[in-house]
């Protein structure tokens, strides 16, 4: 195999990775442009013609909910961590095979995790209740 014929796999998925996002796009915005009017029932009550779907009961209060801040910062501190594990699993998989480069790259990493880490602990955002 020549050397133009090893990247044909690359830009195959180049092309998939446009070409997939914009064609859901074209026809996200061609179904918006259908109007399917609904059958509604002769003895359905008018106010109920434009409520939105809640599962079949009629929806109370309203529906703007206030969440605390703390499940976002939850959710952030998660996917750090997560990421880590990322960078984490493969090195310890080659570790033997890898030598003292890569050893201390990762004891840098696992150090400024770590010190966010500390931070996080200082400023109390792992405390749910203050």
């Amino acid at each position: 195999m020549d050397e133009s014929g090893k990247y044909w796999a690359i830009a195959a998925m180049g092309v998939a990775a446009v070409l997939v996002p914009v064609s859901l796009m074209v026809f996200s915005a061609l179904l918006s442009r259908v109007r399917i009017r609904p059958v509604t029932p002769p003895d359905q009550e008018p106010r109920f013609q434009r409520m939105t779907y809640e599962s079949g009961m009629v929806p109370t209060g309203t529906a703007n909910v206030q969440f605390n801040f703390r499940f976002y910062l939850f959710a952030l501190l998660f996917v750090i961590f997560d990421v880590e594990v990322i960078f984490l699993l493969p090195w310890a998989a080659r570790f033997l095979t890898l030598g003292w480069v890569a050893f201390l790259g990762m004891a840098l990493f696992l150090i400024l995790v770590l010190v966010g880490f500390l931070y996080e602990w200082k400023k109390e955002a792992l405390e749910w209740q203050r």
